[in-house]
């Protein structure tokens, strides 16, 4: 998939069940895809840290060091364009964000990120939370090197650690053939 995002809405849901409608239209050849997705939110749970889903990254830049990307997601003092799909530069570094809610302020989570290939670890780094913003949410933003990968498809996992409680996210990501 590639192409800009035009249209993007930012919100906090509410514990529930919820429905997410999304509408791809292809202007070259005037057609439409529709998806309808479900969403369920939990109550947050005593002592369990509360993590977004984690996002691959195309580009992250501070909000206000240039012109606004239309297509960018802000994210904290970040505005972000999220990689949908595409391969990366397996010689890089993999750009990554994530957030962070509940007791932050007062429990000092740790955090770790891993690259999985068949479900093994093949290289790691433990992150450096910044402080929580004015809202108690913890904005991640981060790049971990990637080890000369080959082609293929590998997974970034970022675990979380609130006292004894871990919560884990894994985000595919794909390294084209040179």
């Amino acid at each position: 998939m590639s192409g800009d995002i035009l249209f993007y809405k930012e919100t906090d849901l509410p514990p529930g069940v919820h429905t997410l409608e999304l509408v791809a239209y292809r202007e070259h050849t005037h057609t439409a895809s529709v998806r309808i997705a479900t969403v369920e939110t939990g109550k947050p749970a005593p002592g369990i840290p509360q993590v977004s889903s984690l996002m691959i990254l195309q580009s992250a830049e501070r909000a206000g060091t240039r012109p606004e990307n239309t297509a960018a997601v802000h994210f904290g003092d970040w505005l972000l364009v999220p990689n949908l799909g595409e391969p990366v530069d397996g010689d890089t570094e993999l750009a990554f964000a994530f957030a962070i809610e509940g007791s932050v302020a007062t429990s000092h989570p740790k955090a770790a990120a891993r690259i999985l290939s068949g479900g093994r670890s093949i290289a790691g780094a433990p992150l450096e939370l910044p402080p929580p913003g004015a809202d108690g949410r913890i904005a991640y933003v981060g790049r971990i090197p990637l080890p000369s990968l080959q082609p293929g498809t590998y997974q970034l996992a970022v675990a979380i650690s609130e006292a004894s409680k871990t919560v884990q996210r894994l985000a595919a990501f794909r390294i084209a053939n040179r």
